[in-house]
């Protein structure tokens, strides 16, 4: 997430090594015409959820609350865009009878307006496929839950937070159809990610393409894509598994919410994650971190009417199942 206030800070998400992001050419292209720059306001000033965890050493109480960010989505139908939960909604400190006296209350974004294949570079072809606004968000109830604690939230609970960091953007008009959406298309691949899948992440390349903050002629504006090697899959946290992947693959604010797929077979692809932020996969080892698209996480998509049926048929036979 790139949040629009003079406490930015450029380590959010983070690049390893040398960037080697590319830019995307044509964002007409399947998959990235599927991919969305988003546009995100706060009906009031809010704090960044994960900003502890990314700005090591600064404390809420120094962190300045702003009413306007800008991240990454991918359309899953012809009216749900998936994101990072912390993209759509911000934290506000509201009086509480637990302890210190005040909890965090997660505010919800009061717009989204979504530009599928954005594409700032090309001149007069900015938004190729059109612009759209959002009806409603919605974050994933595990996500709001720990953040919403009564316990103070500090960077142990914004650990837990990752994997449950997952939202949705359902648009106020349906989509051109003729866009088509990752799920919809036979070779783009939309299931939960079970345990048989999981076991052999590692090693796989993981794939992620989205609009850092950082480039181009304005934040948000530009396409750029991203590979690197799956590092974790099976991460504990206060000796807690927690449905998280960890990547190589570089990143910066602006991507939060970025898709995060793998090749299967042939010219096969499946959407295995939403990338969130990057934390340590062992000591003093940091890499890219993404919320797996778990079978809890994949049953609460489809609850809010996302998946046509003829995708959720698909999904339920393991016989389709493509491991390489």
């Amino acid at each position: 997430m790139h949040f629009r206030s003079k406490d930015r800070d450029e380590h959010r998400e983070i690049v390893l090594f040398s960037d080697d992001r590319l830019p995307v050419r044509d964002t007409t292209a399947i998959p990235h015409r599927w991919v969305c720059s988003l546009e995100v306001e706060f009906p009031e000033p809010v704090l960044y959820p994960l900003g502890p965890l990314e700005q090591p050493g600064k404390q809420w109480q120094t962190l300045q609350a702003t009413t306007e960010g800008c991240g990454s989505g991918l359309l899953i139908s012809p009216r749900h865009v998936l994101t990072s939960a912390h993209v759509i909604a911000g934290l506000k400190r509201v009086q509480s009878r637990h302890v210190n006296g005040e909890r965090f209350q997660l505010v919800p974004a009061s717009r989204v307006k979504v530009m599928p294949g954005r594409n700032e570079m090309d001149r007069g072809h900015n938004w190729p496929l059109g612009t759209y606004t959002s009806r409603r968000v919605l974050t994933y109830p595990g996500f709001k839950q720990i953040l919403e604690s009564p316990l103070r939230a500090d960077i142990n609970l914004i650990k837990n937070s990752l994997s449950q960091d997952v939202g949705l953007v359902e648009l106020s008009d349906w989509t051109d159809t003729r866009l088509g959406w990752w799920g919809a298309n036979e070779n783009y691949h939309l299931r939960e990610v079970p345990d048989k899948l999981r076991r052999r992440l590692i090693g796989r390349q993981a794939q992620l393409a989205g609009y850092p903050g950082e480039k181009g002629p304005i934040a948000c504006g530009a396409a750029y894509r991203s590979s690197g090697r799956i590092v974790e899959a099976f991460h504990r946290i206060n000796n807690r598994q927690q449905d998280l992947i960890f990547y190589l693959a570089d990143t910066s604010a602006g991507m939060s919410g970025s898709p995060v797929w793998i090749r299967e077979t042939g010219n096969h692809f499946r959407l295995v994650g939403v990338h969130s932020s990057f934390l340590d996969y062992r000591p003093g080892s940091k890499a890219n971190v993404a919320a797996l698209l778990s079978p809890a996480i994949y049953k609460w998509i489809g609850s809010q009417g996302v998946f046509p049926e003829y995708v959720l048929e698909f999904s339920k036979n393991r016989d389709h199942e493509r491991l390489s």
